[in-house]
């Protein structure tokens, strides 16, 4: 003992180091590791576990492999808890190959491996598609008289039911009850994905009632994967029923509206959908933010088409649930997109009379479609709409603002509308300016474009290709093909990668002022970029 008190030896060092591991710490407890070595107190293979299990946890794969390979070096055996750990660790990584020779040193060295080891190998194998070799070092760990866990059966029936092999599913299913391995509820959940998605419904409807039988109560997922399977074959009235059932004991989630809301709507069973619909609003942790119920509608558009969602919609409507417009955005937005915009405006006025009143975000959508066909009048009168109401538009509205006025020429009421938007707190961006830069080009106002674009340079703009593909194509249509040629330089210069939209202007201007051989040259140019 010094006057300092006692000195750490190798166990006081590994005690921390197992505190900072677990307390996911595993950069401290390998400063810690390291400390002890540079004591001069040599790690033993208990000191290399600890600071491998902090690593394995926290998924440092190159340090673990380092402190690994240090360990052999210095003549210590790796045990049946480092060679676990490195196992982790590779599976973590989804490295197979560097898994198995590891296992099979383990093996050469005669270190018989545990059943945690040997679980997360099988699960790794077969998730990286290597089933064959997965069963292998099953039929291993059996042959070293390990016992598999219900980890290992779930494992293997999941990779099974992947795979679709339902007689092998039951199979094994026997199999684990017969070794007194009882079935849990993951396993009775991965046997009924494996039966619902391959046609076998009737026997997972069986399966599920006698859950509870054998003393394993059905989850939600019990329950979805089942009215999936119903769902799948078309028994729409069963699905519903069972909904029923399941709400006696469970409250339905956002997985089980997902699951049955879109078959539900797409044959038309708008009363039962309704009915579904409340049930799930009135749960305490119900997902009812716009992006959930939005994600919610897309999924019913996709499986059951425009009419049929707007019916649906219109119902949630007129059914007094308020939800905003979460359901209506989406619809807008996929009619924008199949240019109905103007359809999409008469549906919007439609859903007015039913108390829905449209957000941010269902204006853009609107407006943005709107602008898209070339109805400037319409959705600069919707922009003003969406003032009086109350509702305020944000940074999009606004840029999608500029670009109307900049296609109709309108320069000077583009530019209050600027002012109006950095009134509101909304700086311009980089889509603001190409917007104006744009408008400006198309108004015959050249000069004022590339002035407006040398004085945001000046200021530190980063310029994107929408900034020079307007510059560029004024200059080349105006005949001044040396300043276009110096303007792309400059774009190159400052690391702006040209793409299609700027060579294809390049190659026209040249074209229109009949000087082939650059446009030759050009076009050389663009192939050897490309290779």
């Amino acid at each position: 003992m010094n006057v300092h008190g006692p000195t750490p030896n190798g166990y006081t060092y590994v005690l921390f180091i197992n505190y900072h591991g677990k307390s996911g710490e595993s950069l401290k407890a390998v400063k810690r590791y390291e400390l002890m070595k540079s004591k001069g107190i040599v790690p033993d293979v208990v000191a290399g576990n600890a600071v491998l299990y902090s690593l394995a946890k926290s998924g440092r794969l190159g340090m673990a492999k380092w402190v690994f390979d240090e360990l052999k070096a210095m003549g210590i055996s790796p045990d049946i808890i480092t060679y676990t750990m490195m196992i982790k660790c590779w599976s973590k990584a989804s490295n197979a190959d560097e898994a198995m020779k590891i296992f099979s040193e383990m093996i050469e060295k005669r270190c018989v491996p545990d059943v945690i080891a040997m679980n997360s190998l099988t699960d790794m194998l077969y998730k990286a598609g290597r089933g064959n070799e997965a069963w292998r070092v099953f039929y291993e760990l059996k042959e070293m008289d390990l016992d598999p866990t219900d980890y290992t059966y779930n494992t293997l029936l999941a990779g099974l039911g992947r795979e679709g092999k339902v007689k092998e599913v039951m199979h094994l299913l026997e199999e684990m009850k017969s070794k007194s391995c009882p079935p849990n509820l993951i396993t009775y959940n991965t046997v009924l994905d494996c039966l619902c998605k391959n046609g076998e419904v009737n026997y997972a409807l069986d399966m599920l009632y006698s859950m509870s039988m054998k003393g394993c109560m059905p989850d939600l997922s019990s329950y979805s994967t089942a009215m999936y399977g119903l769902i799948k074959e078309d028994r729409l009235n069963e699905a519903f029923r069972m909904f029923c059932q399941m709400k006696k004991v469970l409250a339905p989630d956002y997985a089980t509206m997902c699951t049955i809301l879109p078959s539900f709507v797409r044959d038309g069973l708008m009363k039962e959908a309704l009915h579904i619909v409340k049930e799930y609003i009135l749960q305490p942790d119900a997902k009812v933010d716009r992006s959930s119920l939005s994600a919610l509608m897309e999924a019913i558009l996709n499986r059951a088409g425009t009419e049929k969602s707007i019916d649906f919609a219109e119902n949630i409507a007129s059914s007094g649930i308020h939800l905003d417009d979460f359901f209506l955005c989406p619809i807008i937005r996929h009619l924008c997109k199949h240019k109905e915009a103007l359809a999409a405006l008469e549906l919007v006025k439609k859903f007015e009379n039913l108390a829905v009143s449209l957000k941010t975000g269902s204006y853009n959508a609107l407006i943005c479609g709107l602008v898209d066909e070339d109805l400037i009048e319409i959705a600069e009168g919707l922009f003003a709409e969406m003032k009086s109401l109350g509702c305020d538009p944000d940074e999009f509205t606004y840029n999608l603002i500029l670009d109307a006025m900049a296609k109709s020429m309108r320069i000077e009421d583009m530019l209050k509308v600027q002012e109006e938007m950095h009134n509101k707190g909304y700086k311009s961006t980089y889509v603001t300016y190409n917007t104006i830069i744009s408008g400006l080009v198309k108004s015959n106002m050249l000069d004022e474009a590339i002035n407006l674009y040398y004085q945001l340079m000046s200021e530190g703009f980063s310029p994107t290709p929408c900034t020079y593909g307007p510059l560029l194509d004024g200059l080349l249509k105006d005949g001044n093909i040396e300043y276009a040629e110096n303007l792309f330089e400059e774009m190159l210069e400052c690391g702006c990668k040209p793409n299609c939209a700027i060579y294809n202007i390049l190659l026209n201007g040249y074209r229109i002022a009949g000087d082939t051989e650059k446009v030759s040259e050009l076009f050389e140019n663009i192939w050897s970029s490309r290779e």
